[in-house]
C-alpha cells in the first residue's frame, strides 16, 4: 500500500525533529491530510500506529487533520503540522 511508504517517510520525520530537538520521545504527531489524498484518517492512523513500535514516537499518539482547500499546494501531500515531545532541554 502506498500509505505505507508515506508513513515510513513521516516517521523519519518525526525522527529527525525529535533528535533536532534533544527530545528522548514524542509524546504526539499532528499531521495533515491534504484534500486530493486518497487516504482516509482510519487508515493513516493505523499504518502510524504499526510503523511507530520501535520508534521514539513508540508511545505517540497521533491526531489527523483532514485539509479541505484542494488548491492548498499540500492538497496532495500528507505533512507533519507539529508534535509534542518530552525530555528536550528548556
Amino acid at each position: 500500500m502506498h500509505e505505507s511508504g508515506l508513513i515510513r517517510n513521516l516517521m523519519k520525520q518525526v525522527e529527525s525533529l525529535a533528535k533536532e530537538n534533544n527530545a528522548q520521545c514524542v509524546s504526539k504527531v499532528v499531521v495533515r491530510v491534504g484534500a486530493l489524498t486518497p487516504y482516509s484518517n482510519e487508515s493513516v492512523i493505523s499504518h502510524f500506529e504499526e510503523a511507530k513500535t520501535g520508534s521514539v514516537a513508540s508511545e505517540a499518539s497521533i491526531e489527523v487533520i483532514r485539509d479541505s482547500e484542494i488548491l492548498s499546494p499540500t492538497a496532495q501531500d500528507l505533512v507533519i503540522d507539529s508534535i509534542e515531545v518530552e525530555g528536550a532541554p528548556p
